[in-house]
């Protein structure tokens, strides 16, 4: 019996220590990547701007072939967006929250049980090419004390998977601006 009281007491010393270092881990995620693309930026803004060109090149249409998704709103501009239903990449909501055409595009994800997240492009002119810099930030931490912990780690893990997607889009956005 004295065994497992000890047991129990490391388990529970160790949890407790996962726990209150994952609350002193930042919930704050902000992730950004950049690509040159040899295209004007009349040619690469519609890209992202018409939501209805975003399965040409976004990283996680191409994750779910079978994602159902809806438009909504006007076909570019601030309220333009796509809901989307996936078993995969599970249910979600994006819109278009801020438009500067051909500067700059904010959006605000919805990722319904797993919060909100806010996202966007700048489009810089460079020579005859365009940098396109995507960008997206994100509270992890939500819920009580036990969530918020996790979500610090997930954080960590979240920022590195989020890159990786950015860096595939980026590379498809570039292919299809420079047909």
């Amino acid at each position: 019996m004295k065994t497992l009281r000890k047991i129990l007491i490391w388990l529970f010393a160790i949890i407790a220590v996962i726990v209150i270092v994952g609350l002193f881990i930042p919930g704050k995620v902000h992730v950004e990547r950049s690509s040159a693309m040899n295209a004007p930026v009349e040619k690469v803004f519609p890209l992202v701007a018409d939501m209805q060109n975003w399965p040409s090149w976004s990283p996680w249409h191409k994750m779910d072939p079978n994602m159902k998704i809806t438009y909504f709103g006007p076909q570019m501009g601030p309220g333009a967006g796509y809901s989307w239903t996936s078993e995969k990449m599970g249910n979600g909501k994006m819109t278009i929250k801020g438009y500067e055409e051909n500067k700059a595009l904010v959006t605000e994800m919805d990722f319904m049980e797993n919060g909100i997240a806010t996202g966007g492009f700048n489009f810089t002119p460079e020579g005859s090419g365009t940098k396109v810099t995507w960008y997206m930030d994100s509270d992890v931490k939500q819920g009580n004390v036990f969530m918020k912990a996790l979500g610090g780690y997930f954080g960590l893990m979240f920022k590195s998977m989020i890159a990786d997607d950015f860096d595939k889009g980026l590379a498809d956005m570039k292919k299809e601006a420079e047909k």
